[in-house]
């Protein structure tokens, strides 16, 4: 997997968690200590750094690995 398709899967993986748990940006963003526009844009690019991506991990309770993945 190259470093796209692993962009486009985190960004799509994080996007569905937030909808499938009725979560806005803006709750996210307070539950996690991230700036709403850095949830939206890690949404949307996926570009998330390791410690954010850990925060965002534990936040819904998965892991990085399921993150990653496409599904």
């Amino acid at each position: 997997m190259n470093n796209i398709e692993r962009n486009i899967n985190v960004g799509t993986n994080l996007r569905n968690l937030r909808k499938q748990r009725g979560y806005t940006l803006s709750y996210v963003s307070k539950q996690t200590g991230i700036p709403r526009g850095t949830v939206g844009y890690n949404e949307s690019y996926g570009c998330v750094g390791p410690e954010r991506l850990k925060i965002l991990c534990d936040f819904y309770g998965v892991d990085v690995e399921w993150i990653v993945e496409k599904h």
